[in-house]
C-alpha cells in the first residue's frame, strides 16, 4: 500500500544517488582537453630518431622518424610518443585526450584514412616495444611499424600502402623493425590506453602526432571496492531505519 510505496521511493532515491556517484567516477575516463607542447629528437638531445626512406600510396620520400616528447602545459605530465599522420605537420597546440577505443571514431581530419583497426594495431606495437627503444635505429624502427600498422591491415614493410626501404634509412632500423614485426610477443590492450589528438584543425593542415600516451587515469580498484561495500550497507541502513 502507501507505506510500501514510500519505502520504494526512498530506496529509489538512494539508488539514484549511488549511481550518480558511480557516474561521476566514470567521468575520469572521458575525453579531456589540454595544451600540449611537442618536441622532436631534433630539439631534445635525449630523444632518439633518424631518417626513413618510405613509400606511401606509391610516392617515395625520405622522412624524419623517431621519438617525440609531449608535455601537457601547466601539469608537467610528459611522455614519449610517435607520429601517427604522414600527411600532417608537427606542432604544439590544443589536444584532446581520449581512450584508444574512441580513437577510431575520430573525424577524418584526425584519422587520415587509417586502415580498419589501425589505432589498435599501432597502440599494441607502441606499448609492446616502447621500452626497448635505446638507440636511433630502434626509434626509427618503431615509428615505421606504427605507420605500417595505421595504413595497412596486413603487417609488412615491403608490400601494401606503406613500405620502408633499407637503403636510405638509418642503419640497422630496417632489420630491427623486421625483427619486431616477426616477434609474437605483444602487449595486451584494454581499450583504455590514452590517445591524444589535435582538438581543432590548424588552418588548412593537420597537426601530425595523434599522440599515443600513457594509460588514462581510472578509478582505483579500492574505489570500486568501497562502492561495492557501501551499497549493501546503505541498503541495510535504509531497511533498519524503516523498521523502527
Amino acid at each position: 500500500g502507501k507505506r510500501w510505496s514510500n519505502k520504494y521511493m526512498k530506496l529509489q532515491r538512494l539508488m539514484t544517488a549511488v549511481l550518480a556517484v558511480f557516474g561521476a567516477l566514470m567521468l575520469a575516463t572521458t575525453a579531456t582537453s589540454a595544451d600540449v607542447e611537442v618536441h622532436s629528437w631534433f630539439d631534445v638531445p635525449t630523444l632518439y630518431g633518424g631518417q626513413a626512406r618510405i613509400t606511401l600510396d606509391g610516392t617515395q620520400r625520405t622522412v624524419n622518424a623517431g621519438q617525440l616528447q609531449a608535455t601537457v602545459t601547466g601539469t608537467g605530465q610528459q611522455w614519449i610518443s610517435y607520429c601517427t599522420d604522414l600527411g600532417a605537420y608537427l606542432g604544439s597546440g590544443p589536444f584532446v585526450q581520449m581512450s584508444l577505443s574512441d580513437a577510431q571514431a575520430l573525424p577524418s581530419w584526425q584519422t587520415p584514412d587509417w586502415a580498419p583497426g589501425g589505432a589498435a594495431r599501432a597502440a599494441t606495437l607502441y606499448f609492446t616495444f616502447r621500452d626497448e627503444v635505446s638507440s636511433s635505429k630502434d626509434a626509427v624502427a618503431l615509428q615505421a611499424l606504427i605507420w605500417d600498422a595505421l595504413y595497412d591491415e596486413s603487417p609488412s614493410l615491403n608490400s601494401g600502402r606503406f613500405q620502408m626501404d633499407a637503403s636510405g634509412t638509418t642503419a640497422g632500423a630496417y632489420g630491427r623493425a623486421t625483427s619486431w614485426l616477426n616477434s609474437h610477443d605483444r602487449a595486451t590492450l584494454t581499450g583504455n590506453e590514452s590517445w591524444w589528438g589535435p582538438s581543432t584543425p590548424n588552418g588548412s593542415y593537420r597537426l601530425g602526432q595523434g599522440l599515443l600516451g600513457d594509460v588514462m587515469a581510472v578509478p582505483e580498484p579500492s574505489t570500486y571496492a568501497l562502492l561495492i561495500v557501501a551499497l549493501p550497507i546503505s541498503f541495510w541502513a535504509f531497511r533498519r531505519r524503516n523498521q523502527h
